[in-house]
């Protein structure tokens, strides 16, 4: 768990290896709860750390004024489609939320609904014994993937 709010605080560390890696350890029950539980932990601290140090700027900048306001209305559907894609670095979609408008509880609530399917699909991969098992995470995950964006793509 420590390893993924790490993971989370720091970008550049990537989360997939250290899943894969404690489903293979743990199995998949418990290293979702501590995935999951670390990034949600992680991505909270990276949206603090922004929301308290870089805001003001955004804040004054007529040049961002547009954008943040795009954020604030569209931002949890983003930070919802980004949990889904693994290869996403959430900890730098967390402390870019941090900078917008978009409120900590929101943004919390698509984190978590976002980063579920595809943390225990990921886990899944390390903790699954049989090659079924790997393809049915990887399918779902695909799956789930496909139909947020379809439905971003129909609030667009």
């Amino acid at each position: 768990m420590l390893l993924m709010v790490l993971q989370s605080v720091v970008p550049p560390l990537p989360a997939t290896p250290i899943q894969v890696a404690g489903g293979y350890v743990f199995g998949t029950p418990a290293a979702f709860a501590m995935s999951w539980a670390g990034i949600m932990l992680g991505s909270a601290i990276c949206f603090g750390i922004s929301r308290l140090t870089g805001r003001r700027f955004v804040v004054r900048s007529r040049r961002l004024a547009r954008l943040d306001h795009s954020i604030q209305k569209h931002g949890a559907i983003i930070a919802f489609v980004a949990g889904l894609i693994p290869l996403i670095s959430f900890g730098a979609v967390s402390y870019a939320a941090g900078l917008s408008g978009l409120s900590f509880w929101r943004f919390i609530l698509a984190a978590a609904l976002g980063l579920t399917p595809s943390t225990l699909a990921i886990v899944h991969l390390g903790g699954a014994e049989t090659a079924p098992g790997i393809y049915a995470a990887l399918g779902a995950l695909a799956a789930i993937s496909v139909a947020a964006y379809a439905y971003y793509r129909r609030l667009s």
